[in-house]
């Protein structure tokens, strides 16, 4: 994706604690995951310390698709 910075997991990083840094809401996490599935897996609770996540801009989702991670909050699923 054009724009994207790209973030070396380590220890202790969450999605919704690098959407915090990156997107200023903790909601946004379900962004980063849609992008990093095939990197981070089925369970987006569980990110490996060295992969490395793609962050694109907040600029390049569309807004339904940022409506939809305010609404669907539900990492406690996984």
């Amino acid at each position: 994706m054009g724009g994207s910075k790209n973030h070396s997991v380590v220890p202790g990083d969450t999605l919704s604690g690098l959407a915090l840094k990156h997107y200023g809401s903790f909601h946004h996490w379900l962004l980063i995951w849609d992008v990093n599935r095939s990197a981070v897996g089925p369970n987006p609770n569980r990110i490996a310390p060295e992969v490395l996540l793609q962050i694109p801009p907040l600029s390049s989702f569309s807004a339904t698709q940022l409506e939809e991670t305010r609404r669907h909050n539900a990492w406690r699923n996984y």
